[in-house]
């Protein structure tokens, strides 16, 4: 039975761990997310298979008014989203090796969805 409890609460943690909007929301931040993912390796679950480190809402400040480029905000994420990246695939799972893949929600508009003050809407007629 208690094996059966553990592996439910695995099961929650690892809906955190994919979706931390879940957990977080839109304050997810770049020590969270490695906390998550050093716990991730720490328990075991990245050595089962548990390899996704996936960043939803929260990093995303805006668009580049010229280019379009997506602008990270640099108060959650220090290191940026790119360098994010490269520290999640630097990590080592014992036995496995840097297996992590690292997942970032974009969005194709102007915002995402906790930011309606950057946003910018058109009105069809």
């Amino acid at each position: 039975w208690l094996e059966n409890a553990e592996e439910g609460a695995s099961c929650a943690l690892l809906s955190l761990l994919s979706l931390p909007l879940s957990a977080v929301g839109s304050d997810v931040t770049e020590d969270f997310m490695k906390a998550m993912t050093g716990y991730l390796i720490s328990s075991g679950l990245a050595a089962k298979g548990y390899v996704h480190i996936n960043v939803d809402e929260g990093w995303f400040l805006g668009r580049n008014n010229v280019t379009m480029e997506m602008i990270e905000d640099r108060t959650y994420f220090p290191s940026g989203m790119a360098g994010f990246g490269e520290w999640v695939h630097s990590q080592v799972v014992p036995g496995k090796g840097a297996v992590l893949k690292y997942g970032l929600y974009t969005s194709r508009g102007t915002c995402q969805c906790s930011q309606p003050q950057y946003c910018t809407f058109s009105q069809s007629a």
